[in-house]
């Protein structure tokens, strides 16, 4: 598993799978402090329309401007709690699709997030978890970080 899901069923996680995420997640946590603000700064520039979903972002228009903000910061780091929170509970599937199903009522319910830019979103954090690991991100790390983004889409779509 490659390209990240939109739809359907993710499996459960294997051992191993388990495994290669929490490895990597600890080279990825260990290596980059800054990684939040930089995602979503990255995201922002490449998806420049996704920032009507981000009022507080309004007039930030450079990656040095975005990578500069507080606010821009702020919510960087609560994205990458909700992912560190998703590997953290590999072990309670129920607690990780719970933690989920709220994220994605408060994203359509309060915020409009349109539902599409879930794997837009995810695309950029495995990219970017790809290069920070660089050589030491196996393939095995790469497909399950590519099947839990995928819950994490597939879960955030689901008060849609």
């Amino acid at each position: 598993m490659g390209a990240l899901q939109d739809s359907g069923i993710v499996s459960s996680f294997k051992e191993d799978e388990k495994a290669a995420l929490r490895e990597s997640w600890d080279i990825f946590n260990n290596s980059h402090q800054d990684a939040g603000v930089k995602i979503l700064a990255r995201f922002i520039i490449n998806n420049p329309e996704a920032k009507k979903f981000f009022p507080k972002f309004k007039g930030l228009n450079t990656a040095e401007e975005l990578q500069n903000s507080a606010e821009v910061r702020i919510h960087g780091d609560k994205i990458l709690a909700a992912v560190q929170q998703a590997v953290l509970d590999l072990d309670d599937p129920d607690k990780q699709k719970n933690k989920l199903k709220d994220l994605s009522k408060s994203h359509a319910q309060q915020f409009n997030v349109e539902p599409a830019y879930f794997k837009t979103f995810a695309e950029v954090i495995l990219k970017y978890v790809t290069e920070t690991c660089g050589k030491s991100f196996t393939s095995e790390m790469r497909t399950s970080w590519s099947k839990l983004l995928s819950l994490i889409i597939i879960e955030l779509q689901s008060a849609y």
